[in-house]
């Protein structure tokens, strides 16, 4: 968020800024809210063998798929879950990768450096380390990084 307000001007309401960010993030969240716990009552309703598979990953790859196919004009919906997810990963990448070149750039040597070319370095290396997860292994070793990085990370970085 530091790197976006790097990009405001100097008198924007900074104030009703993170009000409108904040509640959105939260309307959204109560908004999934409801879609996840349908579904997953949905599932457990019909004795569906993959109502345990609501955890990490198996939420978006193995519950809501099972719940869609069941569901009157699944190909649309499966179209929908499908550039849901697409554009939830796009937008993400666009938020991590934005925040490590405005580090970067802030830095003594990406001050030497442009703006693209650290763009181009930032992407290319995020290309190669994510080539592992391609693998047949990529989901468990994806499910470790995941549960590695939303449990202890995010609590050491509220520690500090």
């Amino acid at each position: 968020m530091v790197s976006y307000a790097s990009y405001l001007p100097r008198d924007s309401p900074v104030i009703a800024n993170s009000f409108t960010v904040s509640l959105c993030n939260s309307a959204f969240s109560f908004f999934a809210g409801f879609t996840v716990f349908s579904t997953v009552g949905y599932l457990v309703g019909m004795n569906s063998p993959v109502a345990e598979k609501v955890s990490s990953i198996g939420l978006a790859f193995i519950a809501y798929p099972a719940a869609i196919e069941t569901m009157p004009g699944a190909n649309f919906w499966s179209l929908m879950l499908s550039l849901t997810l697409f554009f939830l990963g796009i937008d993400s990448a666009f938020a991590m990768t934005e925040g490590t070149i405005m580090v970067l750039h802030d830095s003594a040597l990406g001050k030497k450096m442009s703006n693209p070319m650290i763009s181009f370095v930032v992407c290319l290396s995020g290309a190669v380390f994510s080539t592992v997860f391609c693998f047949n292994w990529g989901f468990t070793f994806f499910d470790v990084v995941d549960h590695y990085l939303n449990v202890y990370t995010i609590l050491l970085m509220g520690i500090m």
